[in-house]
C-alpha cells in the first residue's frame, strides 16, 4: 500500500465523486479508478457504495479514512520535527578551543546581541563533552604561519612576560628576559604555550625555575598578582580577559620576541553553515577590536 493510494482514496471520500476527485488531483479519471480498485483489491473489501451518481463511503472506508488521516498527521508531525531539528542544528555552532579568547563572556554576549537566533556550543577540545563530538569549527594557535584552506586567520599576538605589580622592573620602560633568570616562574601544564615560554628563556641563556604549575590561567594570574612569580601570557588571549580582574605588569622583552598565530580551523570534510560563517566573521571583528584596545605593555595594569 502506497501513501499515494491513500491520498487518492481520501480525495474520493471527500468529494464523493470520482470525476471531481480526479480534477482536484490533476489525474485522469481512469487512472484514479484503477488506483481505487487496486487499493480495494489489496485490502480485500469494498470501501465505497455507489448511490446514484455518488460514491458513498461505507463502514470499511470510514475506518480506513480515519486511520489514514491519523497516519498522515503522524508523518507530517515527524517531518516538521525533523525539519525543526535540522534548522536548530544549522543555527547551532559547535566549537572547541585550545586557547582562551580574551574575555569570553563579553565575546559571546556581544555575539548574541547581534545574532540572537544562533547558539554557540563551546568547550575545550580535550574535554569528554567535546573530544568525540562532530564539530563545526575549532579555535587553535600556532607558532608558525599556516596557509591552507582549512585554517582561517584571526590574527597574531605577542607572547609577553608578566610581572607582579610591585616587582622592581614593573615600572621599567624596557626589560630583558635575561634579567629574570633568577626569578620563579609560574607555568601552565605542559603543552604548546609552556613550550613557547621555556624556549624564550633558553634563547637568552637560562632554564626557568618552575615554582608552580597550574591548569587555569586565572590561577596563574592570581599567583602573579600575589608576588609568587612571573609568567608568560598571550597579549589578547590571556591578558585581555584578565586586565580588569588582576593587577600585573605585562612587558615585551627587548632581548627575545615570540608571536603566535590564531586561527579558526574547519574540520576536514566539513562545509561551514551560514551560522558558522557568521560566528567566524564576528570573531575576526572581535580579534581586530582587541588589537585596537590600548593596554600598554610598558606599565602595570591596575
Amino acid at each position: 500500500m502506497e501513501s499515494r493510494q491513500l491520498q487518492y482514496f481520501l480525495a474520493i471520500a471527500s468529494c464523493e465523486s470520482m470525476s471531481k476527485a480526479a480534477e482536484i488531483l490533476h489525474i485522469s479519471q481512469p487512472a484514479l479508478s484503477s488506483a481505487l480498485r487496486n487499493l480495494e483489491k489489496e485490502i480485500g473489501q469494498k470501501l465505497f457504495d455507489r448511490v446514484g451518481k455518488k460514491l458513498v463511503i461505507n463502514e470499511n472506508g470510514r475506518y480506513l479514512a480515519e486511520q489514514a488521516r491519523a497516519a498522515f498527521n503522524i508523518l507530517d508531525e515527524a517531518k516538521r520535527t525533523i525539519q525543526d531539528n535540522e534548522e536548530k542544528k544549522r543555527k547551532t555552532v559547535r566549537c572547541s578551543t585550545n586557547i582562551p579568547m580574551g574575555n569570553v563572556g563579553a565575546m559571546i554576549s556581544g555575539f548574541y546581541k547581534k545574532h540572537p537566533g544562533i547558539t554557540i556550543s563551546m568547550g575545550y577540545a580535550n574535554s569528554p563533552q567535546f573530544a568525540n563530538r562532530a564539530l563545526d569549527m575549532e579555535l587553535v594557535s600556532s607558532v608558525v604561519k599556516i596557509d591552507d584552506e582549512n585554517h582561517i586567520p584571526l590574527g597574531k599576538e605577542r607572547i609577553l612576560v608578566v610581572l607582579p605589580p610591585d616587582h622592581d622592573l614593573a615600572k621599567a620602560e624596557n626589560i630583558k628576559l635575561a634579567d629574570l633568570k633568577d626569578e620563579p616562574f609560574l607555568f601552565s601544564n605542559p603543552g604548546e604555550f609552556r613550550a613557547i615560554g621555556e624556549a624564550m628563556c633558553q634563547e637568552v641563556g637560562f632554564s626557568p625555575y618552575v615554582a608552580m604549575e597550574m591548569q587555569l590561567y586565572g590561577e596563574i594570574m592570581s599567583l602573579v598578582e600575589n608576588d609568587l612569580g612571573c609568567c608568560f601570557a598571550g597579549e589578547f588571549t590571556w591578558l585581555f580577559g584578565m586586565k580588569n580582574t588582576y593587577r600585573f605588569a605585562a612587558k615585551q622583552p627587548s632581548d627575545v620576541e615570540r608571536h603566535r598565530y590564531l586561527y579558526v580551523r574547519i574540520p576536514e570534510h566539513r562545509t561551514p553553515t551560514e551560522s558558522t560563517w557568521t560566528f567566524i566573521n564576528y570573531l575576526q571583528d572581535y580579534a581586530d577590536s582587541l588589537k585596537r584596545n590600548d593596554f600598554m605593555v610598558g606599565r602595570p595594569i591596575k
